[in-house]
């Protein structure tokens, strides 16, 4: 469909970290932007850097849609980019890959391993909730990566948080350990990622 088109067109033209402001940019030379581009444009995966991100974009906006909240991708919070960011609910979620992620010889992935954590207490102290999922994740388990996080900002929006003595509803799959459950530890091998 053309609306197929246009997504798949905004999605690469606007990929990566500097998507949203080159996006912002070529808007402002528009006096008037068509609702009906609005609405494509807030349905694309704008400033993704893979496909594994594409793809939660576009489910956590389907999801989220009627809950008054945006998701912006690649966003900028203190030093660090996120994958996600959901200010209402002041929710950040990054995306991790093991093999960008995994502990090589060589080290730079010990450095990103380390990193990763401290940009995760920077959220934190800075007073979001943080949420790590991985293309795995994405990839075997989407409906429960998306349950998730949808029942967190609902959570969230609900006044749920740090000073709060309300908790979130124990979701189904969260009755047991995620090695019960996940395809890549159940199988007992690595990501095929």
């Amino acid at each position: 469909t053309d609306t197929s088109a246009a997504r798949a067109f905004l999605e690469k033209h606007y990929a990566g970290r500097e998507g949203n402001a080159t996006l912002a940019a070529d808007l402002r030379q528009f006096p008037r932007v068509p609702a009906a581009l609005r609405d494509v444009i807030a349905m694309s995966s704008i400033a993704s850097d893979s496909a594994s991100e594409r793809t939660l974009a576009r489910a956590l906006k389907r999801a989220l849609k009627d809950r008054g909240v945006t998701v912006i991708q690649n966003h900028k919070i203190g030093f660090y980019h996120w994958d996600y960011a959901i200010p209402e609910a002041r929710i950040l979620i990054d995306l991790d890959s093991f093999r960008y992620h995994a502990a090589l010889a060589s080290g730079d992935n010990e450095s990103t391993f380390i990193i990763d954590r401290w940009k995760a207490n920077d959220g934190a102290r800075r007073g979001w909730l943080v949420l790590h999922y991985t293309g795995e994740c994405v990839y075997r388990h989407a409906d429960k990566v998306i349950e998730q996080i949808v029942d967190t900002v609902v959570w969230r929006l609900n006044g749920g948080g740090p000073s709060s003595d309300i908790l979130p509803q124990r979701l189904s799959f969260e009755d047991t350990s995620v090695f019960r459950w996940h395809f890549t530890l159940r199988a007992g091998g690595t990501a095929g990622w």
